[in-house]
């Protein structure tokens, strides 16, 4: 069948400035290379001594359009992948409703 997984160059570098609950937004890079590896870099906007933090792993399919980074305990780890971009999910995988959901939007830079 049609899905992301088959029909979409998902593998690159998605960025972009997600919600935060205490903080200006959470500065968000994660690489999607096409051995299902990653590397996902966050900064947290507006914090003292805020250092950039980098995690890297395995991910892999939940379906033919989601996927979950293996390794990530305290924050979201499940996204929707699409053309040209990847939108995060909420801890159950559900998509985030709502005034902000177009905040949760990763977009492909390269």
């Amino acid at each position: 069948g049609d899905d992301a997984r088959t029909s979409l160059d998902w593998a690159g570098t998605y960025k972009g400035t997600v919600p935060c609950a205490d903080c200006e937004g959470i500065e968000t890079e994660i690489m999607l290379h096409g051995d299902n590896t990653y590397m996902l870099s966050t900064k947290y906007l507006g914090k003292k001594d805020s250092k950039v933090t980098n995690s890297n792993g395995k991910w892999n399919w939940l379906d033919g359009f989601k996927i979950e980074l293996e390794g990530i305990e305290s924050g979201p780890s499940k996204y929707f992948v699409t053309e040209g971009r990847i939108i995060q999910l909420d801890m159950d995988g559900k998509k985030i409703e709502g005034v902000l959901a177009d905040k949760y939007v990763l977009t492909k830079v390269k």
